[in-house]
């Protein structure tokens, strides 16, 4: 009986060793590994935005911190100029004819002419930690436009426009 155990157990050795286990091709192996990495980050990216943490960690990753800031760069700006004290009216942004962030100051045309160019190097600095090298910085004066004359001309729309915005800086915390 040993002998049929050992010659048995000689026969499955050679047969597993004829029987070549199927080898995966460098192109299947490549692309088991593309397919894992992708949903590592599909994982990755999926839990940043639930997880304010995880987000926090992508935000430090290159080029991730552009998807998981939490506040947009005129919130940013706004709040920043405004923490150093200056007298913001507001902030905009607009891309045609060419990309531009817009701040209005009030306040008067000599305070304006005093901190209009720091204001303009504040903004800029913040844009480049940002990323936002492509847009050109405007600082403007706030203009009173319950002083600008009502042109005949005007059509009824801009004409209704103009006594909304006369109203509304009536109520400056809305």
């Amino acid at each position: 009986m040993h002998q049929r155990v050992v010659a048995g157990v000689d026969q499955a050795i050679k047969d597993k060793k004829s029987a070549k286990s199927p080898e995966w091709s460098l192109k299947k192996k490549s692309l088991a590994i593309a397919a894992a990495v992708a949903i590592v980050i599909a994982v990755f990216v999926g839990s940043a935005f639930i997880s304010p943490a995880m987000a926090e960690v992508a935000s430090k990753i290159p080029n991730f911190n552009r998807i998981f800031h939490s506040k947009n760069i005129l919130t940013v700006i706004t709040n920043d100029l405004k923490a150093k004290h200056y007298q913001i009216e507001g902030t905009g942004i607009r891309y045609s004819p060419r990309k531009e962030i817009g701040v209005w100051v009030d306040g008067s045309e000599q305070y304006f002419n005093q901190v209009k160019e720091d204001i303009k190097a504040q903004v800029e600095q913040i844009m480049e930690s940002r990323g936002y090298d492509a847009f050109v910085v405007r600082v403007e004066r706030k203009r009173d436009i319950s002083k600008i004359e009502k042109n005949p001309s005007m059509d009824k729309t801009s004409k209704a426009l103009m006594e909304i915005q006369v109203e509304l800086q009536k109520y400056p915390n809305v």
